[in-house]
């Protein structure tokens, strides 16, 4: 099998895409004395066919810092979730890929697989990045800052007449007095907005607070329902936006 390698710098700028050191060297040969050689023209067409079936329309997407795993065995891992990769989607560089990848809570690094090897990783560089997200989660990268927002990648639990969106961040401590002293903690912060500002919100109260034109309805609906806010933070969030906008649009 041919050896696949990726060029990038330690900055993460001027990336250079996915290449073949075989293809640049078959490249060369095959100027001078290829059309002479039946089997060297047959290792190009191999080499070449190998290149296209494995990165295909993905070339751009496999570039970025090579991404390295956390050197100290710990307690719990950092990355959203589970520690594994998911079947899912980016929008990189503003092209749309379907590919594996992992999102780490601890570096704020979306990562991809380097074409077919899940052991080399690649931590794609963050102002190219739009979104990304897998099942029923999605996120997007927001690079400017917005009237009570920073920029950062965060979850959209709900998106329409009112939005909400959740941050969460690992944290890693070290405790010197245990045999695994690494060990991670995890923070989630919530934000609604309505009408063009964000506001950081943790609670029902919070969130009623901002949807006051709408309090009352939203409160027999919670209570109707037995949607408990404290249980589940996102999905209560993604019902009462959903409800909020429904009575909105409901004529009266």
């Amino acid at each position: 099998m041919f050896r696949i390698g990726i060029k990038y710098d330690q900055t993460g700028k001027k990336m250079k895409t996915a290449y073949l050191p075989i293809l640049s060297l078959l490249l060369v040969c095959n100027r001078g004395n290829a059309q002479q050689n039946d089997t060297l023209n047959a290792a190009y067409n191999t080499t070449v066919n190998y290149y296209n079936s494995v990165v295909g329309n993905n070339v751009l997407l496999y570039n970025g810092i090579r991404y390295l795993n956390f050197p100290y065995k710990s307690e719990g891992h950092p990355f959203y979730e589970d520690d594994t990769w998911y079947k899912g989607h980016v929008v990189y560089d503003g092209i749309y890929y379907e590919t594996s990848l992992r999102y780490d809570l601890a570096t704020n690094a979306v990562i991809v697989p380097s074409l077919e090897n899940n052991v080399v990783m690649i931590s794609l560089v963050k102002h190219k990045l739009a979104s990304f997200g897998w099942n029923d989660h999605e996120f997007v990268n927001i690079q400017d800052t917005l009237p009570g927002l920073k920029p950062g990648i965060y979850e959209r639990i709900y998106d329409g007449g009112v939005t909400f969106l959740s941050r969460k961040e690992k944290v890693i401590h070290e405790d010197l007095s245990k045999e695994i002293r690494f060990s991670y903690t995890e923070n989630t912060a919530y934000y609604i907005r309505k009408d063009s500002e964000y506001v950081r919100v943790s609670t029902q109260k919070g969130v009623l607070d901002v949807l006051a034109d709408k309090k009352k309805e939203i409160q027999q609906y919670l209570k109707r329902n037995d949607i408990r806010f404290k249980s589940d933070k996102a999905d209560a969030m993604k019902k009462i936006g959903a409800y909020y906008d429904q009575l909105r649009n409901t004529k009266s």
